[in-house]
């Protein structure tokens, strides 16, 4: 899975320029976030305690529900 969200993550750094922001909702652990390269700016939403293991100085992180 980690090796599955990193694929993703740098399929999506060739369709987005640095600086866009990514948005991650259900963001777990930061798994996916943490593998854009530096200059992304970066937010996951996770109501789960899964967030306190996220590095906050690359993510900015919203520890509730993503609402409707």
């Amino acid at each position: 899975m980690t090796e599955h969200l990193r694929s993703l993550a740098l399929a999506s750094m060739s369709r987005i320029p640095v600086g866009a922001r990514v948005l991650d909702i259900g963001c777990n652990d930061g798994t996916f976030l943490h593998s854009f390269g530096a200059g992304y700016r970066l937010l996951g939403i996770d109501p789960s305690d899964a967030v306190s293991g996220v590095d906050l100085s690359r993510v900015d992180v919203v520890h509730d529900i993503f609402p409707s």
